[in-house]
């Protein structure tokens, strides 16, 4: 083999090696964020089902007993 062929096989590795190491670092970033999102999914739902719970509560009829109002 001459030297030129060589040394372009050798270039062309060298691509192919930092290719795989960014594609593994990018799919490292990309299973990060998918847990993230899982996570801010879940939070969101929560939070929907405490709205709920909360508009569900403010409808409802409250009943004041012996509460005395606020000026007393």
């Amino acid at each position: 083999m001459d030297d030129l062929l060589l040394e372009q096989i050798i270039e062309l590795q060298t691509k192919v090696q930092f290719q795989e190491d960014a594609l593994h670092k990018l799919d490292e970033v990309v299973v990060q964020q998918s847990g993230l999102i899982d996570r801010l999914h879940r939070k969101v739902k929560e939070l929907e089902d405490r709205m709920e719970q909360l508009r569900y509560e403010r409808s409802q009829p409250q009943d004041l007993g012996d509460e005395k109002p606020p000026h007393y």
